[in-house]
């Protein structure tokens, strides 16, 4: 992100540095999911109006001259068994590629430049020769004429948009066109694609695979044309070509063609144009549908329209012959409307004709089976009938490119600091001390780490789809490959053939199996390198027996199946349902049911999600004397990879010791899921004797990872005519897949946390685990809470549907003991006193449903909700969102609160502090770095309590290091996860600390009677003769306790497109007297930002025939981006703490409690689709939304179909 910083300052045109909102477009093709975007974006914007020579651009970092060089003729390159050869001129390519073409040993070939496709088509493995076409001169012009604006094939895409925005002039109306096309440039892709993938190589990659392109789109239906050049023998004619005709199926593009450039044309006089797109995110996110219209209007009445559609089809697998370099792509790319086209010339844009226009339309031969293309086709071109008409701006749908076209640069406020530190430096906001490193890129990852001579790299070959056996494996091409060592299967592991602590997943399928999952690994290949490695495992051919039934993919088939196994229809080697996996009971609910005046139930689905952590899960084993194994791995837990290791490899635990440096990322996905990789490099180093580095590919570790478990609701629900609940019944029955260590837990907290801070009397809820033919899934960040608040929050909306009430009044209906409660609490919000107007302590002042205590640490959830209620002033904001919805048709606001109430514990971490003479501490402890800034904390910690063995000789920070944690440190440690394992690892050292000082006393009292100036340094010196200065401590104060917070939130919809902008949030959180407020700070928003992401982002598509996961990259899953932000993004930490009986200092655990919040988020896009469907007559009754709610649910829950649509 630094990078794309400087790249954006550096390439801005003038003395000082864009505005905000530019500068915040820098990251547009960066994603991070850890600190929620906010405080980086903030830090970034800092740079607005900055002379820029201070901070970027050739004055202030020069390129060096020997690169500008430009070396003549072609360029030849050979490595990694792959040939890359750069043409100088276009002769000199065609020459290259008749060449190519005439060579009898089948090596293929493919014409790249920044070759930005390999992103999304990963089969580097066919081509053998690369021909880099970058620097011939002929396609890579920028030529402005009469004609239009011609633009080099090789010419990027962000040359594109600076050579547009260089020659837009909106006093000629002929440019009408350019600034469309720049606004929907900028929506593709991030900057940095866009300044390496070329114009040329997106028509062709759309002719030849069916890309769903978004420059296809728009150039066909502004009229570009491309000029075609053969390579072939004979004079090199060239040929234009309409993109219409090039993307049309009667269209043959020969395997020696050559795309030299494209013409775009300007409007003529009084035409218009206009381009659209809707995609899962803002931006970086390929187009679900995306159209472009050019219309021209003379007296009042359409003479001329071209209607261009494309991205039909996208979310279907992405299509593409094998040998795209061969084939002749007998269709790909947008297509036109003709239909729709001959009925709008003529006419007025009128009613009448957009009536005529939208059945014409869904007449054409190409009109789409899904429903929500059919629905943007049709909105799309509603859209351009406002712009036709020049409809009043309130009046109209949005009418950019994208609902973000209209996005300002975001904003917020962070008031966290309350507590003044009184043992600093703990609990002063310090930022953390590696974040200069991360910066920099110098942070040191398993990755990173120094690689032994001789080593050798791993991949996996995967069993495509659940529960085909394997029968055989053909092993020939692959070890033919260069560069390959060896290919093991199963029968290399000497120990269990495991890689979990629960047993559950085989590290590798052996022969005559059924696979568990798709994408389970059959084989390691080992090879001198990653890359020939992995091209090598996709050269194995696997003989596989087909199942005769599909795989069990969801809860509901997992029921049927067991239900027929249990009626004796057929055999199940084990159940696959476990019934009452958790329940929580109080009361009676089902005579409280029966008596209720009111009663309503239904379903719901939530869908699971993935950690997408930003490091991959990496190992190092590295073999040594005596039968040794020295592991580095990116996992959370040493103590428990230590086991599985020493299971899989067949050694004792003694022979073996598992190291772990900085791990980026874990959100719980490195738990469990990340031991197969660290089982697969220890089992192979053992068999070779060699060091064995295991980097895996993301799409394969995505795919057999696992993640949040998916969960089906069932619930009824009673209560009264204020929306007062007397009992709710309700079943949940969670996918733990092939289950692991985390799955019975997750169901267990789902179950356990649904009534978060409503008092509910009557309570029977009961948690049912379901196992699939899916990778197990597993605890993250949050687990089961996203999913319990869910539940609960959506039955408050059903219930507020049913009375006709604002969702508001139920909640504080079942939050407050009465509705006057709600002032008298925000008079003294911090006061102990107004937890007696708590309806959830009405019913049980000790305990929870499930059971749990509330502690001595107090119930400030009611004081939160008034004071946020308080500081938003929501009753005055949903005045105007409700004004806004009766003023806007084609847009809608929402706006909701919501509570978190969530149990952490903290365990028994432990830590070894050692000191030296001159005064410096090493510390290692169980917990890892994750980047949740545990080491930053410990220093603090450390700091302040080595300052107190000589009062008046502070140490500082600087002289305090954490060192990398191993099991030959600490031989068993606990577990890093559930939020609580740096005030865990604050007390051991704390602990450990006080052993040491203790140990210092008889030195330290000997020198003060001998009238020595003691100083820390002095002091380990004279006591090192005879003292040990080093002592391991124990976290002694395990304890449960709860988190609680409230969020409002207000959304915006485009009703046309589903696509949502959250336009504000306000977080009251309350973390105790925090060990650091700016750590804390970013926990608390980037645990809402990952929130959202489930919510309203990260659907899973699975093959429903394989089993095989769509979505397991960044091309199919959708993290939440920049643009996700709150364009208000307020957060504060609740001012008030009681310290009896709290664990560390009265802190309390930020990093996951504040996820749930983004239910806030959920429940306004909820208000604002209610207020959608009432608009378009659907009432304002109860309506099922199941999470995550993309553009496609949302807009098709609100269905402003056709027959709504005026002028």
């Amino acid at each position: 992100m630094v990078m794309s910083l400087f790249g954006k300052l550096s390439a801005h045109e003038g003395e000082n540095c864009p505005d905000e909102l530019l500068i915040e477009s820098c990251i547009d093709g960066n994603l991070c999911r850890c600190t929620g975007y906010r405080s980086i974006l903030s830090a970034f914007k800092s740079f607005a109006g900055t002379p820029k020579e201070q901070v970027a651009g050739e004055k202030f970092a020069p390129f060096p001259d020997f690169l500008k060089q430009q070396q003549t003729g072609p360029k030849v390159f050979m490595g990694s068994d792959k040939e890359w050869i750069s043409p100088a001129s276009l002769e000199e390519l065609c020459e290259i590629i008749s060449t190519q073409s005439a060579r009898s040993d089948g090596k293929k070939m493919s014409l790249v430049a920044g070759h930005t496709c390999r992103g999304i088509y990963k089969d580097d493995h066919l081509v053998d020769v690369f021909v880099d076409v970058s620097r011939v001169p002929e396609l890579m012009v920028t030529e402005v004429s009469s004609d239009g604006i011609k633009l080099g094939a090789a010419v990027t895409w962000g040359m594109l948009i600076k050579t547009l925005e260089g020659v837009t002039d909106s006093s000629k109306p002929e440019m009408g066109a350019l600034p469309v096309l720049i606004e929907h440039a900028y929506k593709v892709a991030g900057h940095s694609v866009r300044n390496l993938g070329t114009l040329g190589g997106n028509l062709v990659m759309t002719k030849r695979r069916g890309f769903a392109s978004d420059l296809a789109t728009i150039l066909a239906g502004v009229g570009a044309s491309i000029t075609i050049v053969s390579s072939g023998e004979g004079p090199k004619v060239p040929s234009k070509v309409a993109l219409e005709t090039f993307f049309s199926s009667s269209f043959k593009l020969s395997h020696d063609a050559i795309v030299t450039d494209v013409l775009i044309p300007y409007l003529a006089a009084g035409e218009l144009f206009r381009s659209y797109r809707t995609a899962v995110r803002p931006v970086n996110s390929h187009a679900l549908t995306n159209a472009a219209f050019r219309a021209k209007m003379e007296g009042g009445k359409i003479v001329s329209a071209r209607l261009v559609f494309g991205a039909l089809g996208s979310n279907e697998t992405l299509p593409g012959p094998s040998d795209p370099e061969t084939s002749e792509g007998a269709f790909g790319g947008p297509v036109r409307a003709p239909k729709a086209e001959q009925v709008m010339v003529g006419n007025a844009p009128d009613v009448g004709t957009l009536r005529s226009a939208l059945d014409a339309l869904s007449k054409e031969e190409w009109w789409p089976e899904d429903e929500f293309e059919r629905h943007l086709s049709s909105s799309y071109l509603y859209k351009m009938f406002h712009t036709l008409a020049g409809s009043d701006v309130e009046k109209a749908p949005p009418l950019g490119v994208s609902l973000s076209s209209e996005r300002p640069a975001s904003k917020g406020t962070q008031l966290v600091g309350w507590a003044t530190p009184d043992m600093a430096p703990i609990a002063e906001p310090m930022p953390k001390l590696s974040s200069k490193l991360q910066a920099a890129g110098e942070q040191t990852y398993t990755s990173d780490l120094p690689e032994p001579r001789d080593i050798l790299y791993a991949a996996y070959v995967v069993v495509p789809r659940a529960k085909a056996v394997l029968v055989d494996a053909d092993l020939t091409a692959a070890e033919k490959m260069p560069g390959v060592f060896r290919i093991f299967d199963s029968t290399v592991i000497p120990g269990k053939n495991i890689c979990e602590l629960t047993q559950s997943h085989r590290l590798l399928l052996p022969k005559g199996e059924p696979s568990q999952f798709a994408g389970q690994p059959c084989h390691i290949v080992l090879a001198d390198s990653t890359r020939r490695a992995e091209a090598a495992a996709k050269a194995v051919r696997l003989t596989l027996e087909t199942p005769g039934e599909n795989p069990v993919l969801t809860t509901c088939r997992a029921r049927e199946v067991q239900q027929a196994a249990d009626d004796g229809q057929r055999e199940l080697p084990s159940p696959i349902i476990t019934k009452g996996a958790t329940v929580v009971q109080r009361g009676d609910a089902a005579a409280a049911l029966a008596a209720a005046p009111h009663k309503v139930k239904g379903e719901l689905f939530c869908d699971g999600q993935k950690a997408f952590y930003m490091e991959p899960p990496a190992s190092l084993a590295i073999p040594g004397e005596g039968g040794t194994l020295t592991v580095w791995g990116s996992f959370q837990v040493p103590s428990w990879v230590h086991g599985v290791v020493a299971d899989a490899t067949g050694k004792t635990k003694n022979q073996i010791v598992m190291n772990a440096t900085h791990i980026g990322g874990g959100f719980g996905g490195k738990l469990f899921k990340s031991t197969h990789v660290v089982c697969a490099a220890s089992v192979c180093a053992m068999a070779t004797q060699r060091a064995v580095k295991f980097a895996i590919n993301r799409n394969v570790e995505t795919a057999m990872c696992g993640g949040r478990l998916s969960m089906d609701f069932e619930y009824e629900v009673g209560f009264d005519d204020s929306g007062k609940l007397a009992a709710i019944q309700a079943k949940i029955y969670t996918d733990k897949g092939l289950g692991d260590g985390c799955s019975g837990f997750s169901t267990g907290i789902a179950v356990k946390n649904m009534e978060q801070i409503y008092g509910i009397p009557n309570l029977d809820v009961e948690g049912i685990m379901c196992t699939t033919d899916k990778p197990g899934n597993t605890a993250i960040r949050g687990p089961g809470e996203p999913q319990a608040t869910f539940l609960i929050e959506s039955i408050i909306e059903h219930v507020a549907a049913e009375l006709g009430k604002d969702a508001q009044e139920v909640r504080e209906a079942n939050i407050f003991t009465s509705p006057a409660d709600v002032k008298i609490v925000a008079a003294n919000p911090t006061s102990k006193e107004v937890e007696k107007y708590s309806a959830m302590l009405a019913i049980d002042p000790e305990k929870d449903a499930a059971g749990r205590p509330y502690g001595s640490l107090g119930f400030p959830a009611v004081g939160i909700w008034a004071m946020l209620k308080q500081k938003v002033d929501f009753d005055a904001k949903a005045a105007a969102v409700a004004k806004f919805n009766s003023e806007h048709r084609w847009r809608k606001r929402g706006l909701a609160m919501t509570p978190v109430r969530y149990c952490v514990s903290s365990r028994a971490q432990q830590a070894l502090v050692c000191l030296y003479t001159d005064g410096t501490c090493l510390i290692t402890c169980d917990g890892t770095e994750i980047g949740q800034g545990l080491h930053t904390k410990m220093i603090q910690f450390a700091a302040y309590y080595l300052s107190q063995i000589v009062p008046g000789c502070d140490v500082p920070v600087s002289a305090i290091r954490v060192g990398p944690n191993g099991t030959d440190k600490v031989a068993h440690g606990s577990i890093t996860g559930g939020s609580t394992t740096s005030e865990g690892v604050c007390e051991a050292i704390r602990d450990a600390i006080e052993k040491i000082a203790e140990m210092l006393k008889p030195t330290k009292e000997k020198m003060s009677a001998a009238g020595k100036n003691v100083t820390f340094a002095g002091l380990l010196e004279a006591a090192s003769g005879n003292t040990e200065l080093q002592a391991s401590g124990k976290n002694k104060k395990t304890l449960e306790y709860f988190c609680y917070g409230a969020a409002a939130s207000e959304v915006e919809v485009d009703v046309l497109t589903g696509e949502t902008t959250v336009l504000s949030t306000s977080i009251l959180y309350d973390c105790g007297k925090s060990l650091n407020p700016t750590i804390d700070l970013g926990q608390c928003e980037g645990a809402f930002m990952m929130g959202l992401g489930f919510f309203l982002r990260e659907r899973l598509i699975t093959n429903p025939m394989t089993g095989a996961m769509a979505t397991d990259g960044t091309w199919e899953y959708k993290i939440p981006c920049f643009q996700d932000v709150p364009l208000q993004f307020d957060v504060e930490f609740f001012p008030r703490a009681f310290t009896e009986g709290a664990s560390v200092l009265s802190s309390k655990a930020s990093g996951e409690p504040p996820l749930v919040l983004s239910s806030s988020v959920f429940c306004a896009v909820k208000q604002a689709i209610r207020a959608g469907r009432k608009e378009f007559g659907k009432g304002s009754g109860n309506f099922r939304l199941d999470a995550p709610c993309t553009p496609r649910d949302i807009a098709l829950a609100i269905g402003a179909v056709s027959e709504k649509m005026d002028i």
